[in-house]
């Protein structure tokens, strides 16, 4: 079973994107404890989905930029 992708979309984009919300992630779970942050898990899962919500966002504002450009 073939699955056409889109010509635009790049499998290497997509993984440097994922690898860097992941190194994001960790950060966000580990540094607080070396600054002397008391954070909940619930805390740091909303920070986690919000920090996610932002990459997606700044990704979509930077293509559609892209697009008006060229």
């Amino acid at each position: 079973m073939d699955v056409e992708v889109a010509s635009h979309f790049s499998m290497r984009s997509f993984a440097i994107g994922m690898i860097a919300l992941l190194v994001m992630l960790v950060m966000l779970f580990t540094l607080p404890e070396y600054v002397g942050l008391e954070l909940t898990i619930t805390m740091m899962a909303t920070l986690g989905v919000l920090l996610g919500m932002y990459v997606i966002l700044i990704t979509e504002v930077i293509h559609r930029t892209a697009i008006a450009l060229f």
